[in-house]
């Protein structure tokens, strides 16, 4: 069973993915958010559907973000080996973090809207971690892993112009609205081999990224366990763990996003997106 959201932007339903087949939840809750996902009873789903009491939802309804608008969205910079070598960067010894605006989610398949300000954008394909319940000052990493709920696609979209030009500072040039797509859907961590997942994006049917999570600097565990010493997470908060190699910024020469563009980013397991941009 996977976790979904359907419907207009504004106005997406709780939804569940069954065996290729998507069903309407919103009978059972309000919305996959807060204390939603802290208390999923996947049994009680499962019989519904079994006894045909959840509607069907039709594969051409729009799938929003997977997770409603979560309290938190946090990023890793240089997480991935390939992506610090090919910055010519040392991985760091703790994490990098830096924060996204929480407003700014988009559906897996909804188009991309390059702002007339945003000079230099560019792709990030991440596994993003959806936390499933409180946590803060955790001891163990077993703590943290029993906080992760899931775990999705996320495309961790960037102005590098607002991100090192102007000062400096990630946060401004990665918290546009729709700068972050999540989905299509979140798949529960007992169903992702997180270690070995093959990680891939294109722009224009090229391919840009392809890495694996085995390149990872830091594991979601320890992701999770390390912000948990300073930050307090809650159910529904996004974490999105950092890009491989492949960015535009570090290309020779430099490619970033124009309208017409269309973007594929996929992992392993947790489905694929896909955004045309336009301006």
């Amino acid at each position: 069973m996977k976790l979904m959201r359907f419907g207009a932007k504004g106005y997406e339903k709780p939804g569940v993915l069954i065996d290729g087949k998507a069903y309407d939840c919103s009978v059972l809750v309000d919305d996959w958010q807060g204390e939603t996902l802290s208390n999923i009873d996947r049994t009680a789903i499962f019989q519904q559907v079994k006894q045909g009491q959840l509607v069907q939802i039709g594969d051409t309804v729009r799938r929003g973000p997977c997770v409603a608008r979560p309290p938190k969205l946090i990023g890793i910079g240089l997480n991935y080996l390939d992506h610090a070598k090919e910055l010519g960067l040392t991985p760091p010894d703790e994490p990098l973090i830096f924060l996204k605006a929480n407003n700014i989610t988009a559906g897996a398949f909804d188009d991309l809207y390059l702002p007339p300000h945003a000079k230099q954008v560019d792709w990030e394909v991440e596994l993003g971690i959806v936390i499933g319940k409180e946590a803060f000052n955790l001891n163990t990493l077993a703590d943290s892993e029993d906080a992760i709920l899931g775990y999705t696609i996320v495309n961790d979209i960037t102005d590098r112009y607002w991100q090192f030009d102007r000062q400096g500072q990630w946060t401004k040039g990665k918290s546009y609205p729709g700068f972050c797509t999540l989905g299509p859907w979140m798949s529960f961590k007992e169903d992702v081999q997180v270690d070995n997942l093959s990680l891939e994006l294109s722009v224009n049917n090229q391919v840009k990224q392809a890495s694996n999570t085995q390149q990872l600097v830091f594991t979601p565990a320890q992701v999770v366990h390390y912000l948990s010493q300073f930050m307090a997470l809650e159910p529904g908060d996004i974490i999105c763990t950092g890009t491989p190699g492949g960015i535009g910024y570090s290309s020779t020469p430099q490619q970033f996003l124009h309208a017409g563009d269309i973007i594929t980013a996929s992992i392993e397991g947790l489905g694929e997106q896909e955004q045309r941009c336009y301006s």
